[in-house]
Parts: C-alpha cells; sequence; structure tokens
C-alpha cells in the first residue's frame, strides 16, 4: 500500500528517499539520551521506501 494522505507514514530500520529539496532539517529526542534528525523533504513527487524492515523485538 502506499500512503498518500495527510499522515501516512512509514517505518523500518532503514529508508531511502529520493527528492528535489530537504526543507527543514531539526534534532529532536529520540530514546532515552539519543538525539534524532528530522527531516521535511519536497519534490514532484517526493518518494520514499523501507531499505531494511524492523526487526521484532
Amino acid at each position: 500500500m502506499i500512503g498518500r494522505k495527510i499522515g501516512d507514514g512509514i517505518e523500518g530500520e532503514r529508508l531511502g528517499c529520493k527528492f528535489r529539496r530537504a526543507k527543514r532539517e531539526r534534532v529532536v529526542m529520540g530514546s532515552g539520551r539519543h538525539r534524532a534528525v528530522e527531516v521535511v523533504i519536497e519534490g514532484t513527487p517526493a518518494k520514499a521506501w523501507v531499505l531494511k524492515p524492523l526487526r521484532a523485538l
């Protein structure tokens, strides 16, 4: 399924994306003391895909 509505998302251990421009990049809280980076991408269309799926914990 391809999510095309506002709020749809994908998740995995490793993601790839193709876009024209990175609009916003900021540091956000990850798990515990770890930090994560949040990036907003733009394109016509901007695409993202899972390179490595989540493992069962």
